[in-house]
């Protein structure tokens, strides 16, 4: 566990990474603001060679607006991969602040499809 800074506040980073098979991993991204709190701010990808595929991304409502949701998933952009999501309409803002560009899901349309590719930004 790391302490980071956010913001103005002080908390508590956890990294826990369990291999899959291949060469793949997921990794489960937390924020606490003492290390024996449960968490308020939760990222779950799985790393692939060239991709990262979101899979949640959750700020208790309590803690939203305050840089925490970006603090997490710039966790995974710095890494210079393609990054992969899908998420409801309810939370297009935030992946669309965060360059990503929605596309129609096939299979559900209360759903859409993200992506955000290194090329298309500069962090």
């Amino acid at each position: 566990m790391q302490l980071r800074k956010v913001g103005n506040h002080k908390v508590w980073l956890s990294i826990d990474t369990v291999k899959t098979s291949g060469n793949s991993c997921h990794r489960i991204y937390e924020l606490r603001f003492h290390k024996n709190q449960d968490w308020f701010a939760q990222m779950i990808c799985t790393f692939k060679d060239n991709e990262i595929r979101l899979h949640w991304i959750q700020v208790t409502s309590k803690f939203q607006d305050l840089g925490y949701g970006t603090f997490l998933i710039n966790q995974v952009l710095k890494y210079g991969k393609k990054v992969t999501a899908c998420t409801h309409y309810g939370a297009i803002r935030f992946f669309i602040k965060h360059q990503f560009i929605p596309r129609p899901n096939k299979d559900n349309n209360t759903l859409l499809d993200l992506e955000w590719s290194p090329d298309w930004v500069k962090l």
